[in-house]
């Protein structure tokens, strides 16, 4: 059942049942992801030497085109360390004990904060299952920031 209170919903988009035994139980999803499918379209990769062949083309000098990749090079330096400082922001939140890992428990009531009601504890080991590579029950930072970018 949907909130219809205002409040932002989530989507897990799994129509998978981790009950089968009535008609009603079936409908229930059981969630496949944590957030909300947020991620764009990656852009089109583009190498060095695809950036310096095209800036060669716009550029007048050896020593422009050499302050130029150093420059888009800082910027992408910075995108990155952006990048992950947001990650760590959003794994703090999940990890409320901030021991480093997330651990079902914690993936719960963070679903709960959400106003989804309907995972269980055992839900939320599936979905670990799902990203834990090292097989320890948890979700680590390296594991998370995977799941992210993927």
């Amino acid at each position: 059942m949907r909130k219809s209170d205002g409040a932002k919903s989530t989507s897990f988009g799994s129509t998978s049942s981790s009950s089968s035994s009535d008609e009603t139980a079936a409908s229930v999803a059981t969630p496949r992801t944590v957030l909300p499918s947020t991620k764009m379209k990656p852009a089109a990769a583009v190498t060095r030497e695809e950036l310096e062949a095209a800036l060669r083309k716009v550029v007048s000098s050896e020593a422009e085109l050499a302050e130029m990749l150093a420059e888009a090079g800082a910027v992408l330096q910075e995108i990155t360390a952006a990048d992950e400082g947001e990650l760590k922001e959003t794994f703090a939140v999940f990890d409320a004990d901030g021991d480093g890992r997330i651990s079902a428990e914690e993936l719960r009531e963070v679903l709960a904060s959400l106003g989804d009601d309907r995972c269980s504890v055992e839900d939320c080991r599936r979905m670990i299952r799902g990203v834990d590579t090292d097989g320890d029950g948890f979700v680590c930072f390296k594991e998370f920031t995977r799941m992210m970018m993927h």
